[in-house]
């Protein structure tokens, strides 16, 4: 919670944005997020962080994204043993998708872009994959 905390207030700080300007947009909260609205993108990113990136590919994309060296190492504490990457990008990606939320209308298409940024072209696109048989506003309709 403290690192999406001091991102957020980072991000607003650079963004000129008040208390006052966020008081139209959703209730902000710095907590676990269940909800069903973003169960999807969440099961992606699961998905993405235990059987896609490899060791330290999860600290490509944070840094992509603008995590400090102070929150990349906390995120390492807090977990240990030989698959705790996959834990840690998790964690990165949840943080991330915590900010992405607050920004970006459609969250998928801008992690789609940030995996062919970094070079993870065959990540990238098995979340367009994904996205593409889960979401049926992207159901094509064919002239026969």
């Amino acid at each position: 919670m403290l690192i999406k905390a001091e991102r957020y207030y980072a991000w607003r700080e650079e963004h000129h944005e008040g208390i006052q300007d966020s008081a139209g947009r959703s209730t902000l909260t710095f907590k676990q997020d269940h909800s069903l609205e973003t169960r999807h993108i969440r099961t992606l990113l699961w998905n993405l962080a235990y059987q896609q990136l490899k060791e330290k590919d999860w600290q490509r994309l944070a840094r992509l994204w603008g995590f400090t060296e102070d929150q990349i190492r906390a995120i390492e504490e807090q977990w240990s043993g030989n698959k705790s990457f996959c834990e840690q990008g998790y964690r990165a990606l949840l943080i991330w998708l915590h900010g992405a939320l607050m920004t970006q209308p459609d969250p998928t298409k801008l992690l789609y872009e940030d995996l062919v940024c970094a070079g993870f072209l065959e990540s990238a696109e098995k979340i367009r994959q994904f996205k593409g048989k889960t979401d049926p506003r992207s159901k094509k309709c064919a002239v026969s």
